[in-house]
């Protein structure tokens, strides 16, 4: 059983995490580097709502459920969706379509939880570098 010094010993790692990945977005567009401070300083309460922390926890969620059970991706993906369409009172619409990948539902979650923040055009790669860190840093 995790004690409460544990969680919140986790729960600080994942958001010095986040600002991390939010600090790497702005370098890829330099006319938001002048933000880098408010994110430095944010509380973490703050950093929970950016893209980046949508981002992370569906990769850590994804990351789990493999590897307790080895399912296939679309499979993961529908099981991810399904809990957060539970979750939540707002009617996000249609499920995605097929085929479903982890990087068109990240693309897809980020559009409906962060006012149609599209990363795919503002910062070209930066789904991908999410993935690749994510899985290398945080698989277990």
């Amino acid at each position: 059983m995790e004690t409460n010094e544990s969680f919140f010993a986790e729960q600080a790692k994942q958001v010095q995490y986040i600002r991390g990945l939010i600090i790497e977005r702005l370098n890829y567009r330099p006319e938001f580097l002048h933000m880098r401070s408010f994110i430095e300083e944010a509380p973490d309460l703050t950093i929970w709502g950016f893209p980046e922390a949508t981002i992370f926890m569906t990769i850590l969620t994804y990351l789990k459920i493999y590897s307790h059970t080895g399912k296939a991706e679309g499979l993961i993906i529908d099981e991810i969706d399904t809990d957060f369409r539970k979750r939540n009172i707002i009617n996000y619409g249609n499920t995605l379509e097929s085929p479903r990948n982890l990087m068109e539902y990240l693309s897809y979650r980020a559009k409906i939880g962060h006012n149609g923040f599209d990363f795919t055009k503002e910062v070209p790669g930066f789904l991908d570098y999410c993935i690749e860190k994510i899985t290398l840093d945080w698989s277990k």
